[in-house]
């Protein structure tokens, strides 16, 4: 019977740490309200579309290269917060809206995101 209970209490400990935790879409809202570039940007797809203001949308971009330009935009705008004005699903899509803030402006943002394997990934940001 010790046997039975220590092989019983193996398997749940065996169990405890094989759940992978998941990131959700609150986690992508977080991330944006942080203001930090880097940790949204860790939840783009491999391939994403992305329109910066004043530029030329980006259309199939690799996930590095859109890391980068979203970066960049961050940091030249001093971006330091979001509200969330909305927050949909269709068709298990997911979209979040709201408004970044930066030091002396702010800016519309529109993310585009669906689920992979349970997991979120960025698929279109739009900023204007």
């Amino acid at each position: 019977m010790k046997k039975f209970v220590l092989f019983i209490c193996g398997i749940f400990a065996l169990m405890a740490f094989s759940f992978k935790t998941t990131a959700s879409n609150e986690d992508i809202v977080n991330a944006l309200k942080s203001g930090d570039a880097s940790a949204v940007s860790q939840y783009f797809d491999d391939v994403l579309d992305i329109k910066l203001p004043d530029k030329e949308e980006a259309k199939n971009i690799g996930k590095n290269q859109a890391s980068i330009l979203f970066r960049s935009f961050y940091s030249s705008n001093n971006i330091n917060g979001f509200s969330l004005t909305s927050k949909r699903e269709m068709g298990g899509t997911m979209y979040i809206a709201g408004k970044i803030t930066g030091k002396d402006k702010s800016f519309n943002i529109t993310l585009m995101i669906h689920n992979k394997g349970n997991q979120p990934y960025i698929i279109s940001v739009r900023l204007n």
